[in-house]
């Protein structure tokens, strides 16, 4: 039976004692080890959640993702240690979805920024696992002492309340309500790049922040198309130009919506969690969409 412990936040380190198969020998990719590794980054997972997001309780979130998403430590290396010590370990984490993992999340973007071994590639979220298998001190099980499993814990938590918000859009759209949960009739198309309106009574910081990467994620999408359209028209010094100035922009918005200049701008009334994030994503939301307005004057 694996005993999950504690959480080492000074070394980074997560520990959990697995028990030994009579007869068997513990090591980088001993099948106890692996599920180990496995439940550490869903603990993880649903860790983040709760700290993260304010959700109490993680496990629901974790119980929307565990179905589309099948997990397992692959690739597994050892590294032989210096002078007689025990070897350390390497591994993959590979996450795979049911269906392509969207990487417009503004969570799993940061997630992958803090970490470049965390990417997605279609279907698949990978991360990278360094970690550790010791005997405790009654020789009857193993601890194992694992890093870099919290980056990949923090990008299944961005896919977790992506998928919450999917499931909450889903029955609101079933019920025939908008996002505030209000009876609607049949509407016209939105705007590509709508912008946000007030919050909706009783929403709590999860829901503003899912339609806060909703909004911003559409506001992108637009961009990306007022951007073609502009290309389309141009000669290869003229796409040449864009391109620059299209990059100077984008780390323009960057720095005028990161967090520090936005606690800054509030006098540290905003300061980090969900509400800054709902800041951040509105910021570069309205930015956006003013630049797509400027793209699509050059088309």
């Amino acid at each position: 039976m694996i005993r999950p412990t504690a959480w080492c936040a000074c070394t980074a380190a997560l520990l959990a004692l697995c028990a030994c198969s009579s007869g068997s020998e513990i090591n980088c990719s001993a099948p106890e080890v692996k599920t180990t590794l496995e439940q550490l980054v869903w603990d993880g997972a649903e860790a983040a959640i709760a700290q993260k997001w304010s959700v109490q309780d993680g496990k629901e979130v974790i119980a929307l993702v565990k179905p589309r998403i099948t997990l397992k430590v692959d690739e597994i290396g050892t590294v032989p240690a210096d002078k007689g010590g025990r070897p350390t370990c390497e591994a993959s984490l590979v996450g795979t979805a049911t269906q392509d993992i969207d990487t417009g999340s503004m969570s799993l973007r940061a997630a992958m920024d803090r970490d470049p071994n965390l990417k997605v590639n279609g279907k698949e979220l990978r991360g990278s696992v360094k970690y550790s298998v010791q005997p405790t001190d009654d020789g009857k099980s193993f601890r194992v002492s694992a890093r870099g499993t919290d980056v990949y814990s923090a990008g299944l938590a961005s896919l977790g309340i992506a998928f919450m918000n999917e499931v909450k859009q889903a029955k609101l759209a079933e019920a025939g309500k908008d996002r505030s949960g209000t009876p609607v009739a049949a509407q016209p198309s939105a705007p590509a790049a709508p912008t946000a309106g007030p919050s909706p009574a009783g929403a709590t910081v999860v829901d503003l922040q899912g339609d806060a990467e909703a909004d911003l994620q559409a506001a992108d999408k637009a961009l990306n198309a007022a951007y073609q359209a502009a290309r389309a028209a141009m000669t290869d010094i003229q796409k040449t130009a864009l391109r620059d100035e299209q990059r100077a922009w984008i780390k323009t918005r960057d720095a005028t919506c990161s967090e520090g200049r936005l606690t800054a701008e509030s006098k540290s009334d905003i300061t980090g969690g969900s509400a800054m994030a709902v800041e951040v994503a509105g910021c570069k939301a309205r930015l956006t969409e003013a630049r797509t307005k400027q793209l699509a004057a050059k088309s």
